[in-house]
C-alpha cells in the first residue's frame, strides 16, 4: 500500500502542529508495510515525517522538480518532474491514499490539485485531511462557503475525509486498505 503524505517544509510551522502530525503518522505506520510516497524537502514537518520514516525503514519515494533535493536525498525512489503542479499530479498518481498534514500554501495547492482531478476522473482515490490541530478549518469553511454560493454540489464532501485524532487516522487508513484490495483482486 502506498501512503501518500503531503504537509509543510517550512520551519516555521508551530512545533506543536508539528508534533502532533508527527505522531499520528507513526502511530498508523507502527509495523505496517507501507510503501510512503512524498516531496523532497528536507525541513519543516516534511523532513521529520522522511527522517521517520526511513528510521522505521519504510519504503520511501520522493517526488520534486529540483533535481538537487533528489540528488542529496537516500530515497529508495526518486522522480523528477518539470514543475509544482506535475509534482501533485505524480504525487497523486504514485499513491493509493493521500493524507494531509499542517502545510501552507504548497499544501493546499497540492489538496485542491488532487481532490479537482479526483472529481474529473471520478477516481476512488482516498484523500484524508488530518485536522487534529485545526489547522484546515479555514479551508473547509472556505468549501462550505462555495457550497452555499453554489459553486460546488453537496457531493464535493463525499471526495474527502477528515480525522481528527490518530485513532480516526487508523479507522480510515483500515477502511480504505480492505477497499482498495477488494479492488485490486477483481
Amino acid at each position: 500500500m502506498r501512503l501518500g503524505i503531503m504537509c509543510s517544509s517550512n520551519d516555521n510551522l508551530s512545533l506543536g502542529s508539528r508534533l502532533t502530525f508527527a505522531e499520528a503518522i507513526s502511530y498508523v505506520t507502527n509495523n505496517i508495510d507501507y510503501e510512503i510516497v512524498m516531496g523532497a524537502g528536507e525541513t519543516g514537518l516534511m523532513g521529520n515525517i522522511k527522517e521517520l520514516m526511513q528510521e522505521t525503514n519504510h519504503f520511501l519515494t520522493i517526488i520534486d522538480y529540483d533535481k538537487s533535493k533528489l540528488i542529496n536525498n537516500n530515497a529508495d525512489k526518486k522522480i523528477l518532474v518539470s514543475n509544482q503542479g506535475a509534482r501533485a499530479g505524480e504525487l497523486y498518481e504514485q499513491s493509493d491514499i493521500v493524507i494531509f498534514g499542517p502545510g501552507g500554501i504548497g499544501t493546499d495547492s497540492e489538496f485542491f490539485t488532487m481532490l479537482t482531478t479526483k472529481l474529473e476522473l471520478n477516481d476512488y482515490k482516498p484523500l484524508i485531511i488530518y485536522n487534529e490541530d485545526h489547522s484546515y478549518d479555514i479551508l473547509l469553511k472556505e468549501l462550505e462557503y462555495k457550497e452555499r454560493l453554489g459553486a460546488l454540489t453537496k457531493a464535493y464532501k463525499t471526495y474527502y475525509d477528515i480525522a481528527t485524532t490518530k485513532k480516526d487516522l487508523e479507522q480510515l487508513l483500515k477502511k480504505y486498505e480492505i477497499k482498495i484490495e477488494k479492488g485490486k483482486s477483481k
